[in-house]
């Protein structure tokens, strides 16, 4: 769900005390940082984007927030304990260094870097002065995510997780870069991934990747005794972000959209194989039809797991140990990234702009 409308955070002023943050890259995805940060307590000082009438209209959402159009001209007198970094790819690297040398812990929008040594690079800068960069992985903390994650263990490991990610991300102002989009929403699967196999080395597979056409992509890799295979098509319809997981005892379904998950036996029997379809159906809506109902009421209208992300984000703040993705899963999954998109290079796409 991406409605276009702007979000109207009802949260309460925060605390003395609170981190004081900014914003830059008043976009849609600028709007919904503000309105998880908001929500996990913190004051928003200012937001910066280089579009003035953009900037105004989001500070405007902040009581306090001054608008400004270039990070240099944050006052060197203003205390910045954190920064969202809600802009294109291509100036992430330049931001999160001006804000780390500034002493700001940073949460940034995925891909953090265009490649893994820029990511590494930042996360030495980052380590070097006792900051924390975080990568928005936000998919990974949605509540079926956190279910299955506990769930496997219990079901005797995963034998395959398959995901697979139908998007129109392709369209309108992306007009041709099919290939770059694939590219940049490959995070998400390695990001959920490395949340479900803790003890699986994601930047050590061997990926194996087809490109069919531009936005067209296939992986298969595997993690000790779980295979992983990601599909992600810019074409095919309807949109979705589907995770299957077979485990030795049944399937887990997570519908990365709406954040809930449905979970199915994996009992064997001809009774079982004539109920399944209804068992998954009647399943699958009373989930989704929890997790809309819930997510209405807390007004968290889009991005699930993105305000659970952000207030875990601010808590490592002051204890490092409660970081949601340590500096070094953070390198892990840009390195595997890199793979991914050495595979999709070498099949002939263009992912040079991501």
């Amino acid at each position: 769900m991406r409605p276009t409308a702007e979000p109207q955070p009802r949260v309460a002023p925060p605390a003395d005390g609170a981190p004081q943050t900014l914003i830059v890259g008043a976009g849609p995805m600028g709007r919904w940082h503000m309105d998880a940060a908001r929500r996990a307590g913190v004051r928003i000082v200012a937001v910066v984007d280089q579009d003035e009438a953009a900037a105004n209209a989001l500070a405007r959402s902040a009581p306090g927030a001054c608008a400004l159009t270039d990070l240099t001209l944050v006052p060197e007198a203003m205390r910045i304990d954190a920064a969202h970094v809600c802009t294109p790819v291509q100036s992430h690297a330049s931001l999160a260094t001006s804000l780390l040398k500034r002493g700001a812990h940073v949460l940034i929008e995925k891909p953090m870097a265009p490649g893994a040594d820029i990511a590494r690079a930042l996360i030495q800068t980052a380590d070097a002065r006792g900051l924390y960069i975080c990568p928005t992985h936000q998919y990974a903390f949605q509540p079926g995510v956190e279910r299955a994650r506990a769930r496997i263990p219990a079901a005797g490991g995963a034998r395959r997780i398959d995901f697979t990610l139908c998007s129109a991300g392709a369209f309108g102002r992306f007009e041709g870069r099919a290939d770059a989009v694939a590219a940049e929403i490959l995070p998400h699967p390695l990001s959920i991934l490395q949340r479900l196999l803790p003890d699986e080395a994601i930047d050590a597979v061997d990926w194996i990747v087809h490109r069919a056409r531009a936005g067209e992509v296939s992986v298969i890799g595997q993690l000790g005794a779980t295979t992983a295979t990601i599909a992600i098509s810019l074409s095919a319809r309807p949109t979705c972000f589907q995770t299957r997981i077979h485990t030795d005892q049944g399937l887990i379904e997570i519908d990365g959209f709406h954040g809930h998950d449905v979970v199915l036996s994996g009992h064997v029997s001809r009774t079982s194989k004539i109920v399944a379809p209804f068992e998954r159906g009647a399943k699958g809506l009373a989930g989704a039809t929890a997790a809309l109902t819930g997510r209405v009421l807390r007004r968290d209208l889009a991005y699930p797991g993105l305000r659970t992300l952000t207030r875990r984000f601010y808590d490592a703040l002051s204890d490092p140990a409660q970081r949601p993705i340590s500096l070094d899963e953070t390198l892990a999954c840009a390195v595997a990234g890199d793979a991914v998109l050495a595979g999709m290079r070498r099949a002939g796409a263009e992912v040079c702009d991501v």
